[in-house]
């Protein structure tokens, strides 16, 4: 395999750090795997940039040396992986120097790869239009991102999305003083370090950090920043001032505390490294990261991380590491291109951000060693998360690769459900109504038998591997949990808000790519609850239930809910009388085999209702329980089962110590 890397190597933008990070990564790979592709970057040149030694000795190692070298290189054969904002592509030859040696040749790589693989990181909720319409004219095979959410976002334009985050190791720079004018001893010290733009947040922190603790004499704001389009150094130091000014505390007080310092000049990461080790708490409130190096490098100094609640460093900062600012998604008003109000940014609250800083402060004051146990337990995290060079650099090879092997890999045969699965999912991924999703659903496995697993204890009663065998080329549905019980047979996952498992690099449930159609419900937005990079295909609003007089248990109106004649859920209550067996019904199915569907006890809290995992596990959102729901629920089986038998579907129930209505027959799978 040949491979051109194109990126911003020589700048001093966020994706030329990020850049010359995986390429030291794919270096580290070569180094232990030297057959395994040949490497050569092109490297065009926005601004100017101080590199380290080594970073220019990496980099003159893989750059093409001129023009000839570059055209001998793509005369065969070759992916490019190109690494920048998109539409740079379209008149980066003009802008741009080339790289050292060479003409300007982006057009031409872009049109000469027999691969293109998109590298990029994005920080609203949608990708911009300007975006769009460069991917659409490009095409690329795959695009890469930093983070899960990321690769969330990027679905809408691209099948193909791989997750490969940034490279976060020590650099061995022992930290070097700085001569600072204020006295860092006996200091609560929250450091922020970042670009001064409107997307980092900083009117957030100044705000929530002069409310809070503006007048704390042993508190500090250390921020070491630089310019940007929008503000160079008269216009970040008069925004200081400005939030510093208008706000009044208690009896209409003016902030007079004098405890914030301003760096925003270049300094070498020797001075930085020497901040990072001074800091109590590191504090960003950006309202979009792809990834966010700040607090990578932050958690890495074992410094505890005052961050949004949402964004992609959501995949590598630990629970208990960080205090965590809520607030709300937001129309995007920076007057930049490309971002736009079609995206949606979060914005933290700043009564929340005061919360945590104060919550910080207070730990410093009276119990210092949790915090210091905090930023411990943050840096082994992150060290944990696969975040070093050889990783990176096996994760990267590994995404690139296979995207060059895809054709032979469609090629192969797939079990006759799962090509189905895969080619329902990509038609529903194109649509944008949920009646136009349904639509795909409606009589795909018309005569067939589908497999239900629910959560019951009894499903321990058929081992995953038996479930392989048995149901590897069968229509499974899986409730919830159950999908991690046996995740290789499942077709349709179904869950909500409740009992969820914790998220893993910000998920919840993880996927092989297509082979799963994802089924969320909730009585609140979508994501509101749960993770929004939770990837979710289908999405169902329940009503809250104390809005509704009567229940799908208690009316039986079970028609009045088919799928084909409206997309409007019931309250059960129960998510399988709420959407699981309207799906099965909708998907045209005979008959319906339902393992592990209990509903045993008479429980009253949900740590009385027995499932097949242990209560006593962790879980996102444990559930509640609404009165006497699982007596309603058997009590109204019989009728659903004569229901189903009226749509010619035939249900059987796998379980010898189910509770469900006995006139339902039951057979072992």
């Amino acid at each position: 395999m040949k491979l051109v890397y194109l990126g911003q190597f020589r700048d001093v933008s966020g994706y030329a750090i990020a850049a010359r990070g995986y390429l030291k990564a794919l270096d580290v790979y070569l180094q232990d795997n030297p057959d395994a592709f040949e490497l050569k970057i092109y490297s065009p040149v926005a601004s100017s940039s101080r590199l380290e030694e080594d970073e220019q000795s990496l980099i003159e190692k893989y750059e093409f040396k001129n023009d000839q070298d570059l055209d001998n290189f793509i005369s065969e054969d070759f992916s490019l992986l190109w690494h920048l904002p998109p539409p740079m592509v379209n008149f980066g030859d003009e802008r741009f120097q080339p790289s050292p040696g060479c003409s300007p040749s982006m057009a031409k790589l872009m049109q000469s790869c027999n691969k293109s693989i998109s590298l990029l990181a994005w920080e609203t909720d949608k990708v911009p239009l300007e975006w769009k319409r460069t991917f659409d004219y490009y095409r690329p095979d795959k695009i890469i991102t930093p983070s899960n959410w990321n690769s969330k976002i990027f679905r809408e334009v691209c099948e193909q999305v791989d997750t490969v985050p940034h490279v976060i190791v020590d650099d061995d720079l022992a930290p070097e003083p700085i001569n600072l004018p204020i006295d860092l001893e006996d200091k609560f010290i929250v450091l922020s370090v970042s670009q001064w733009t409107q997307r980092k947040g900083f009117d957030r922190l100044l705000q929530s950090f002069f409310a809070e603790l503006g007048d704390e004499k042993d508190a500090l704001l250390l921020i070491k920043t630089f310019g940007s389009v929008t503000h160079n150094t008269d216009a970040i130091k008069n925004e200081i001032k400005y939030f510093k000014n208008t706000l009044f505390l208690p009896g209409n007080e003016p902030v007079t505390g004098n405890n914030v310092v301003l760096i925003d000049q270049y300094i070498p990461k020797k001075y930085i490294n020497w901040l990072y080790e001074q800091a109590d708490v590191f504090a960003l409130f950006s309202r979009g990261e792809g990834f966010g190096l700040p607090i990578a490098e932050a958690l890495l100094h074992e410094t505890p991380v005052i961050v949004p609640l949402w964004g992609g460093h959501t995949d590598f900062v630990h629970p208990s590491a960080g205090f965590f600012v809520g607030g709300s998604w937001d129309t995007c008003t920076l007057r930049i291109p490309p971002y736009g109000v079609e995206g949606k940014w979060f914005e933290t609250s700043i009564d929340a951000g005061r919360k945590k800083l104060r919550e910080a402060y207070e730990l410093w004051k009276t119990n210092r060693s949790t915090l210091e146990e905090k930023g411990l337990l943050g840096r082994q995290h992150l060290l944990s998360c696969g975040l070093d060079y050889a990783s990176v650099g096996q994760r990267l090879f590994e995404s690139i690769s296979s995207t060059v092997a895809r054709e032979i890999e469609e090629a192969a045969p797939v079990c006759y459900t799962k090509g189905r699965i895969r080619s329902i999912k990509k038609k529903i991924s194109k649509e944008t109504t949920l009646e136009g999703k349904l639509r795909h659903l409606q009589g795909a496995f018309e005569g067939e038998t589908c497999y239900i697993l629910n959560c019951g204890p009894s499903l321990n009663h058929y081992p995953p591997e038996y479930l392989k065998e048995k149901l590897g080329d069968k229509l499974v549905l899986a409730v919830k949990m159950a999908y991690n019980y046996c995740p290789e047979v499942v077709d349709l996952h179904f869950f909500n808000c409740c009992n969820m498992p914790l998220p893993v690099d910000g998920i919840h449930y993880h996927y092989p790519p297509g082979d799963v159609i994802s089924v969320g419900s909730s009585n609140y937005p979508e994501g509101a609850v749960w993770s929004k990079e939770q990837p979710t295909d289908i999405f169902f609003k329940i009503p809250i239930r104390t809005t509704v007089d009567k229940f799908l248990c208690d009316e039986r109106n079970f028609d009045d809910y088919l799928m084909e004649n409206t997309t409007d859920r019931p309250v059960g209550p129960g998510i399988m009388y709420e959407t699981v067996l309207h799906t099965a019904a909708h998907l045209g199915v005979s008959k319906i085999v339902a393992l592990g569907w209990d509903l045993g006890g008479s429980p009253k809290t949900p740590m009385e209702f027995d499932h097949f995992y242990d209560n006593n596990q962790q879980m996102f959102n444990r559930g509640d329980m609404f009165g006497p729901e699982v007596e309603w629920a058997r009590a109204s089986m019989k009728d659903m089962h004569k229901w189903l038998k009226s749509k010619d579907i035939e249900l059987y129930i796998a379980s010898n110590i189910s509770r469900i209505n006995l006139t339902i027959p039951r057979i072992r799978v």
